[in-house]
């Protein structure tokens, strides 16, 4: 009894998750598809600007910028290898 609540649970949640992930992106396209064209296209222009302002900006604060780099060189350090090269070498 408690082995087959727990089972029927599992597979509830695995049901409302697999459901969520198919059924939202359906509906946004059927919404959107009832639409005018002229509304469609703004919001469609809306949303790539959004998500393209937001991976610049996630892709900005892991890779950083050009002006964190450092231009001056150090002797002692020029002939350190990289990772990459250590990987090489190994």
């Amino acid at each position: 009894s408690g082995t087959s609540l727990g089972t029927a649970g599992r597979i509830g949640v695995l049901v409302v998750l697999a459901s969520v992930t198919v059924l939202a992106p359906l509906s946004s396209r059927i919404s959107l598809s009832s639409q005018a064209s002229a509304s469609v296209v703004q919001a469609q222009a809306a949303a790539t600007s959004a998500a393209t302002a937001a991976a610049s900006s996630v892709a900005a604060a892991v890779l950083g910028s050009d002006a964190d780099l450092d231009e001056s060189t150090d002797a002692a350090l020029s002939n350190v290898p990289d990772a990459a090269t250590l990987a090489r070498i190994r």
